[in-house]
């Protein structure tokens, strides 16, 4: 995939506006969203959104596409904003409005960083329903469970940490509670 991807960026003269990276540790991939100026999200279809929860998190502005679990994570206002999935003058529009407005920037950040510390749906909650029901009867995986509620590796920064940690947690919640459900529904 990343070698398609050299070569579309190269065919369409970009290669001197970005550096493929490549596979990075979390702490270099936090630092780079704090000095990011803005996270883009084009996905076609996103189930989870975890790099638009981890940019919020890292108080980095985001917009996404209006797909999937974007929904979910990316509000249509304030902590951040969605565009029209495939579709690149939205898109374009989106990055254009928050680069060029620096209130509006600092609005999503400070309102993106409220959204993931302030969340209640009652994601944890739920999950630990669907522990409870299946995992006395050994329906879950081994190693599921504790997969679940591992603290996740992150950086030292206590507040970035506070905010990472329940992004990854939310996230690690609902692909148990997808797999559950998924499981279920293959037994039945």
């Amino acid at each position: 995939h990343e070698a398609e991807l050299h070569k579309q960026a190269k065919e369409l003269g970009l290669m001197e506006h970005g550096t493929f990276l490549g596979w990075i540790g979390d702490d270099v991939l936090h630092s780079l969203y704090r000095i990011a100026d803005l996270t883009v999200v084009p996905s076609i279809y996103e189930p989870f959104g975890l790099v638009a929860l981890e940019a919020m998190a890292s108080e980095c502005p985001c917009i996404a596409a209006d797909t999937g679990g974007l929904r979910e994570v990316v509000p249509l206002e304030g902590a951040g904003l969605r565009f029209r999935a495939s579709d690149p003058e939205h898109l374009a529009e989106a990055a254009i409005q928050v680069l060029s407005d620096e209130q509006l920037s600092q609005k999503m950040i400070a309102e993106g960083v409220q959204f993931i510390e302030t969340d209640t749906r009652p994601w944890a909650a739920k999950v630990e329903e669907v522990i409870k029901a299946f995992e006395p009867e050994g329906k879950l995986p081994k190693g599921l469970v504790a997969e679940i509620r591992r603290p996740g590796a992150a950086p030292a920064d206590p507040a970035l940490l506070r905010r990472l940690a329940f992004a990854r947690a939310r996230i690690q919640w609902l692909r148990a509670l997808v797999y559950v459900m998924v499981e279920a529904a293959e037994r039945d």
